[in-house]
């Protein structure tokens, strides 16, 4: 019994140590090994995993990471290496690489061309909204983890710029639901500007009477009702 217990506070070491999206951390070895070897001993494992186990889930973590971001940038970034190139900016890059050929023009730090440099430093900042693309377009990482493709897909970004100018209501203005209630707002046009006509109200009897609800219409539907459930028994 001793040894069940001992078994059971070993495999609730996995929970104590915390989870890399909370501490916001690039996860190491040694805290790999933290969470492993608990696993390994729930999994009926009693000698654990190898010394070098968790050194390589730690590099194919590194890999897969890095392997995912340079495929989610190709998606969403243009005139870049290994990115969409625009006409204007392939015409841009063959004239400046003809100049350097010819020894006009010098290459900047780097080796990359002066469009090149420009053209990096005008890119904006990537955004959810651009997670939103690349698992639009079939980003095979993001589409992995349903949760996260779930998330990305059904929530709003604000970080985006100029999106508070879509979600958000001007400053002063009452906020209100986007899509009011049910899809209508309180001037019946609903998310799309098609204006429903609802009609005059319903008028509303102040007495809550209707024919067949007297009492005695009530006992007789109650005895049809036990008819119908005595005929289950026989």
């Amino acid at each position: 019994m001793a040894n069940l217990l001992d078994w059971d506070l070993e495999i609730r070491k996995r929970y104590t140590a915390p989870l890399f999206t909370e501490t916001h951390e690039f996860p190491t070895a040694p805290t790999i090994s933290l969470r492993l070897l608990p696993i390994c001993y729930e999994s009926g494992l009693p000698q654990g995993h190898s010394p070098d186990c968790a050194e390589l889930l730690n590099i194919a973590t590194e890999n897969y990471i890095k392997e995912a971001l340079s495929n989610f940038f190709a998606l969403v970034n243009a005139n870049g290496p290994g990115y969409v190139r625009t006409a204007e900016y392939k015409k841009r890059v063959e004239r400046e690489e003809a100049k350097v050929a010819r020894g006009e023009m010098a290459r900047v730090g780097g080796g990359e061309l002066p469009v090149e440099v420009e053209e990096r430093r005008k890119r904006k900042l990537l955004c959810m909204e651009d997670l939103r693309l690349a698992l639009e377009i079939g980003d095979s990482y993001l589409g992995q983890v349903p949760i996260l493709a779930g998330e990305i897909t059904h929530s709003r970004f604000l970080d985006t710029p100029g999106m508070e100018e879509v979600y958000l209501p001007a400053s002063g203005a009452k906020r209100s639901l986007t899509n009011g209630v049910n899809g209508v707002g309180k001037s019946g046009a609903p998310y799309g500007g098609l204006r429903l006509d609802r009609g005059d109200p319903m008028d509303i009897d102040e007495e809550s009477t209707w024919q067949g609800g007297s009492v005695k219409d009530i006992d007789d539907l109650d005895g049809v009702l036990d008819d119908v459930l005595e005929l289950g028994d026989l």
